[in-house]
């Protein structure tokens, strides 16, 4: 399942604000999805369902910054054991987990 998150928006002018909705609006956003979703096509699947749900003004942009890959280790390789005993060592519970991709946007 991907999941999408605004970190940060800005809205009409701070300096001047006028009781009116504002023309134009910026966000910074994350975006993180696990293996087996298709990377290159996430943001244009985003922006078809902002579509379908009457934002089609909105302007879906990828920042050019590097791209991590989403990745996933076998839950029984040595590496995942050790980590995943350290984690429980410490906090007395299952948890397992790899990152997930990153993508910022604006």
């Amino acid at each position: 399942m991907a999941s999408f998150e605004v970190l940060a928006f800005k809205t009409g002018n701070p300096d001047q604000p006028m009781n009116a909705i504002p023309s134009r609006a910026w966000a910074r956003c994350h975006l993180r999805f696990p293996v087996g979703v298709d990377a290159e096509g996430i943001l244009p699947a985003l922006g078809r369902h902002l579509d379908r749900h009457g934002f089609k003004h909105v302007k879906i942009q990828r920042k050019h910054e590097p791209v991590d890959l989403p990745t996933r280790l076998n839950p029984e390789d040595a590496w995942v054991q050790w980590a995943a005993a350290s984690i429980r060592a410490r906090q007395r519970k299952n948890n397992y987990g790899a990152p997930q991709q990153r993508w910022f946007f604006s």
